[in-house]
């Protein structure tokens, strides 16, 4: 490992934020397409318009995207480091708008000074534009400066009202969707998050291709991988608890969801399609 992945964060970033290129915060089990992650990498190589704002529905993956980017690019051996920054710790305390705005001036010099990448989770908390006094409005000139590099996660909603029809936050924010993924991609993030994070149990051939249909037609306001997940999670602490020397079938997983998603069950073509 090269001495920069050995440096510990400035003290902005250590305080309001975690390292994802630190190996001691990876998480296990992350799959994502080296395709985007090439394409994110690409975009932060840039010289200018080197800013990101990731686009998707709540729950397809945005932020598990970014943290697999942190990998990627100690993988490759890049030269970038990159910070989750949280939004509520670097806002806690500040009930002005000019104190949030100093508090990002300090965390913003950190990031261009020591070459750290800033990924904000609801980060068009920052391009919300209340006026002359606003948190936007400090951001703005400060985006302008290539050295500084962001990364917002948000969803296409807040998308389009914040940034989209901001001309100056469009032009330094490259818009890259996430798209929720098909059952089939679904299922592969399953096994890959059970072989990581579930290595107590045996998991029965087509227990994931189940939960990734299942889910489908339970919790429609809710989207994949992350009900899925859900799903996962409730019927391998069942498992542990009722039948932790057998591997975990299709029937366990209905049962988990008879149970723990009853709430479910009245959608329309819930029972018949998989027979609950």
């Amino acid at each position: 490992m090269s001495e920069m992945r050995l440096k510990v964060l400035p003290p902005n970033c250590r305080k309001f934020g975690k390292e994802l290129s630190d190996p001691d915060n990876f998480q296990q089990g992350l799959l994502v397409d080296e395709k985007l992650l090439e394409r994110l990498t690409g975009i932060l190589m840039q010289s200018d318009h080197n800013n990101i704002a990731l686009v998707g529905d709540p729950g397809v993956g945005k932020t598990a995207t970014v943290q697999a980017l942190g990998q990627f690019l100690v993988r490759t051996n890049r030269s970038f480091r990159l910070a989750e920054i949280d939004l509520n710790l670097l806002f806690a305390e500040c009930p002005t708008y000019s104190e949030q705005g100093l508090r990002l001036k300090h965390l913003f010099r950190e990031a261009e000074e020591h070459s750290i990448v800033l990924f904000f989770d609801e980060g068009h908390r920052l391009c919300n534009d209340h006026g002359s006094n606003s948190v936007a409005n400090i951001v703005k000139p400060l985006v302008t400066n290539p050295r500084l590099q962001l990364i917002l996660a948000t969803t296409c909603e807040e998308y389009q009202r914040y940034i989209a029809t901001d001309r100056a936050f469009r032009r330094r924010f490259r818009e890259l969707e996430v798209a929720e993924p098909n059952p089939q991609d679904t299922a592969r993030i399953l096994e890959s998050v059970a072989k990581a994070r579930y290595r107590d149990i045996a998991f029965e051939d087509g227990v994931f291709a189940f939960i990734a249909e299942l889910s489908q037609s339970i919790m429609e306001e809710r989207y994949n991988p992350d009900k899925s997940l859900e799903v996962l999670d409730a019927a391998s602490g069942r498992h542990r608890l009722l039948n932790p020397d057998a591997a975990l079938n299709v029937d366990e997983v209905k049962t988990t969801v008879r149970e723990q998603f009853s709430e479910a069950e009245p959608r329309v073509g819930f029972r018949g399609h998989h027979g609950l």
